[in-house]
C-alpha cells in the first residue's frame, strides 16, 4: 500500500488489522505486512534505512531505496533493518 503520509503507526495499524505480526516500510513510501522477515538478510549498512517517515515522529525511520525498516506489531522501535519476505 502506498501512502502520502506514511509513518510507523499508520503502517503498523494496517498490518495489525490484517492479522500480521510484522510491518515494514520502504523508502518512506510503501508499507508491507508479513508473517516473517529476513529472507534476504541484513542491509550492508544501517544508514541505508534511515529515511525519515512522512508522518509521525522525526525519530521514526522508514527504510530507504530497496531497504525496509521492519517493525514488530505492538512495538514502536525498529528491530532490525532487513528486506521483508512477503
Amino acid at each position: 500500500m502506498k501512502r502520502e503520509l506514511l509513518g510507523v503507526k499508520t503502517c503498523s495499524n494496517e498490518c495489525h488489522l490484517k492479522g500480521y505480526p510484522y510491518a515494514a516500510i520502504q523508502n518512506a513510501q510503501f508499507c508491507m505486512c508479513s508473517q516473517k522477515y529476513g529472507r534476504y538478510g541484513l542491509a550492508d549498512d544501517e544508514s541505508e534505512c534511515r529515511r525519515v517517515c512522512l508522518a509521525g515522529s522525526l525519530e521514526e525511520k522508514c527504510g530507504g531505496p530497496w531497504r525496509n525498516a521492519v517493525y514488530r506489531i505492538g512495538t514502536f522501535f525498529c528491530l532490525v533493518y532487513l528486506y521483508l519476505h512477503s
